[in-house]
């Protein structure tokens, strides 16, 4: 899961190789940055947990501070940050793919 995975390198304080890993420019770097901490946020699995939309695009605009985001998921086992894998389904047939801490997808 690609959210745990960010998850795991912001809680590690690890965000920058995030950003080296997916090849965005320096210059870039804040807006990801807040774009993923923003996710992290909306992405929480109890709804009252979520920002509102207003409260999302002010984030996102840089008019308002975004706090540490709380763990979206503590429903599930601790997060090593190690890997991340998923499926997709197209059609007739199935890829999966492994992301490991270092980006490498295998």
């Amino acid at each position: 899961m690609v959210l745990g995975w960010i998850w795991g390198k912001f809680e590690g304080g690890e965000l920058e190789s995030v950003m080296s890993n997916c090849g965005i420019e320096y210059t870039d770097r804040d807006k990801a940055e807040r774009k993923c901490k923003v996710a992290l946020w909306c992405a929480h699995y109890q709804p009252d947990e979520r920002p509102s939309m207003n409260s999302v695009v002010r984030m996102l605009a840089g008019e308002e501070e975004i706090i540490a985001p709380k763990n979206p998921f503590p429903y599930m086992m601790p997060f090593d940050g190690s890997s991340s894998q998923w499926s997709e389904s197209r059609g007739d047939s199935t890829s999966t793919a492994t992301v490991t801490n270092d980006g490498e997808e295998k």
